[in-house]
């Protein structure tokens, strides 16, 4: 198992278990520390993208890096507390999330 990268929130994760290209994106979205695929590819916590456009999305992937990868917890989403939801896609799989 490779080593802890980061922790955020009570989770720790591995080096290779960070999303590494943002594909697409739509609607308007504020960032901190850089460019939206900067900030949601990087494994600074410090670093944010959020949005208020209905209907906004990333279609985010894992080139070099699995979203699998073992025991435990493999996806976490951490959001701001304001009412929202997403879907999440993988391998066809989808689940929504509120």
């Amino acid at each position: 198992m490779a080593s802890a990268a980061v922790s955020v929130g009570g989770f720790s994760f591995d080096n290779n278990a960070f999303v590494d290209v943002l594909n697409s994106s739509s609607g308007s979205f504020s960032v901190s520390g850089g460019t939206l695929s900067t900030v949601v590819t990087d494994t600074d916590p410090g670093t944010f993208a959020f949005s208020f456009s209905q209907g906004a999305f990333l279609d985010l992937g894992f080139t070099d890096n699995v979203a699998v990868n073992g025991a435990g917890n493999d996806i976490v989403l951490f959001e701001l507390g304001a009412p929202d939801r997403w879907l999440v896609t993988i391998n066809g799989i989808s689940s929504q999330c509120q």
